[in-house]
């Protein structure tokens, strides 16, 4: 599978399960204030 192939299809799977939008949210946040990929999210309010 070529990679953009692969690439489309996991940005359509994150945009269609709803789940995945706070947790992305929140690491996107703690990249930009970090620079690179570390530390730790909080996420509160969780349902099952």
């Amino acid at each position: 599978m070529k990679e953009s192939a692969l690439l489309s299809q996991c940005i359509t799977y994150f945009k269609e399960n709803k789940g995945f939008k706070r947790p992305l949210e929140k690491i996107r946040e703690k990249y930009k204030s970090l620079g690179a990929l570390g530390g730790t999210i909080l996420l509160d309010k969780l349902t099952p």
